[in-house]
């Protein structure tokens, strides 16, 4: 019953964690996005988390053959499980081989079958999970090179605006001291 009770702390921690992640933000900004809000990947690998409990393991033909059919079921309050002790303690007496099956059958138990699909998600970096970094960091490199572009392009115009900015400044010096007054006062006198 401790093993169980100790899986689901696990298993809640983390469907926890995955749903604070990934919360959307409020819209007057009180409440911010998750870290991991509209990741696609994350959304994906709680359903099948959910899934892959809530399905029942193949071979047994009598009893039960579920994990809520032994106890260990969701709570009816998002996504967390609960254990009901005393149908756990009832499977365990009446059925210890289905509780076996379901827990810890190498091919087809509940448990089995959410570690397999975890390790194929994160073995050793080749699932996609595990990928995820490297493809971010990618997608991060292209943006950094895009941002750098676009200031090399805002440079080129700040000399150019600095440029002309100051031969309109050495313009109106040039005209301040030849005077602008003979200047304008000869512009008169040639249309008169």
């Amino acid at each position: 019953v401790k093993k169980f009770q100790d899986f689901v702390a696990d298993y809640n921690a983390v469907v926890n964690y995955i749903a604070e992640s990934t919360k959307a933000g409020s819209a007057d900004g009180k409440t911010k996005a998750g870290v991991l809000y509209g990741e696609q990947s994350v959304r994906i690998l709680s359903q099948k988390l959910r899934s892959t409990l809530a399905s029942q393991v193949a071979g047994i033909t009598s009893g039960p053959s579920t994990l809520a059919g032994i106890g260990v079921g969701t709570s009816g309050q998002g996504a967390t499980l609960t254990v009901d002790t005393a149908k756990l303690e009832k499977a365990l007496l009446d059925n210890p081989s289905n509780v076996q099956k379901i827990a810890a059958d190498a091919t087809n138990g509940s448990l089995a079958k959410v570690v397999t699909y975890l390790d194929s998600q994160s073995n050793l970096g080749v699932g996609p999970l595990a990928e995820k970094p490297a493809t971010m960091d990618t997608q991060i490199a292209r943006m950094d090179d895009t941002i750098a572009k676009f200031q090399r392009g805002l440079d080129i115009k700040e000399k150019q605006l600095i440029a002309r900015f100051n031969a309109m400044e050495r313009a109106i010096a040039q005209l301040n001291q030849t005077g602008v007054s003979s200047i304008l006062s000869n512009l008169g006198n040639t249309f008169k």
